[in-house]
């Protein structure tokens, strides 16, 4: 079976050299390696190693992670049967290539279904995991959590599945997943330039999700360079990913709009909590949540083009 890795990077040359470095002391080497890299070069980390490593190079001075994924996936040999999306801080466990292939192989043995992507184990970056209980039953009021790993709800808000225990079926995958090749042909079809890639995981897996089986695989465990955890009082990445999100629902017809909006008051009064302990922030987050919910509110019940909300306030000029 051949497997490449592709990595999106930018700026971060220590965090690629690590990850880099992590990839060389694989115990199966992967058949390629794709590079996608925008802002600084990093011709000199890869030069390091050419000699280890079957590494393809593409630098772009465009930004943003969703064109990087689709100038990195134009980049794979014809003969890829698998490709693994990675960020540049992340570390591989030096069985991992072995482990997927198992598990694709007994997978294939196992069920008739066509089976299109693989989740992997890393550290949680939602909130809602290290929540107190009081917090987690105002997301779930709010339609923006719930007991089941790895299902998409009503809101079209994606429920977490890398603290399940257990490998299981889900319904989306984040950006630290294996693709089948056949796969890759639809990632980017109708993305936008943005600024902030907001939910671009979500909406491709998903989509995906309806043509054939995505499973986690809680035996393989990728890990972080360092802890992360998203920035919720961040006001480019709230409006984005409401926007994202917002496009996600109209290109579904089976969520709700109404629970949709409902998980809008609710990610909107994270967003100002968030903001709280700065009373200029704060006054701007509360601005910034209504106008955000009204523009909402109008493509839901008028305009019904996310893409007109997305080139006005993420679009990268």
């Amino acid at each position: 079976m051949k497997i490449a890795i592709l990595i999106c990077t930018r700026n971060r040359p220590k965090q690629l050299d690590a990850l880099l470095q992590s990839i060389s002391r694989l115990e199966q080497k992967p058949d390629q390696v794709v590079i996608s890299s925008s802002g600084a070069d990093v011709s000199n980390v890869i030069s390091n190693y050419l000699g280890n490593i079957n590494l393809s190079y593409v630098q772009t001075d465009l930004y943003g992670q969703i064109r990087q994924k689709m100038l990195g996936i134009a980049a794979i040999e014809e003969s890829i049967e698998w490709t693994i999306f990675l960020d540049d801080d992340v570390l591989l466990p030096t069985s991992i290539l072995g482990e997927l292939e198992n598990l694709i192989e007994f997978r294939s043995l196992q069920s008739s279904q066509s089976l299109l992507g693989i989740g992997f184990r890393t550290p949680s970056t939602a909130h809602l995991i290290r929540a107190g209980s009081a917090k987690k039953l105002v997301a779930r009021i709010f339609f923006l959590d719930s007991q089941i790993p790895g299902d998409v709800l009503m809101s079209g808000h994606p429920v977490p599945y890398v603290n399940s225990n257990h490998s299981i079926n889900t319904k989306w995958l984040n950006g630290i997943s294996a693709w089948k090749s056949s796969s890759l042909r639809f990632y980017g079809s109708d993305f936008l330039e943005s600024r902030y890639s907001a939910f671009e995981d979500v909406i491709f897996s998903y989509s995906q999700g309806k043509l054939g089986d995505l499973i986690y695989a809680s035996n393989i465990e990728v890990k972080f360079q360092s802890d992360q955890t998203t920035n919720l009082s961040d006001t480019s990445i709230f409006k984005a990913a409401s926007f994202w999100r917002l496009k996600f629902i109209l290109s579904n017809p089976e969520f709700s709009k109404a629970k949709f909006l409902w998980s809008q008051v609710g990610r909107s009064l994270f967003f100002i909590g968030s903001s709280r302990k700065f009373p200029s922030t704060f006054a701007f987050g509360i601005r910034l949540s209504i106008s955000v919910y009204f523009e909402i509110i109008f493509q839901l019940a008028i305009k019904r083009d996310a893409n007109w909300s997305l080139n006005r306030h993420c679009k990268f000029e």
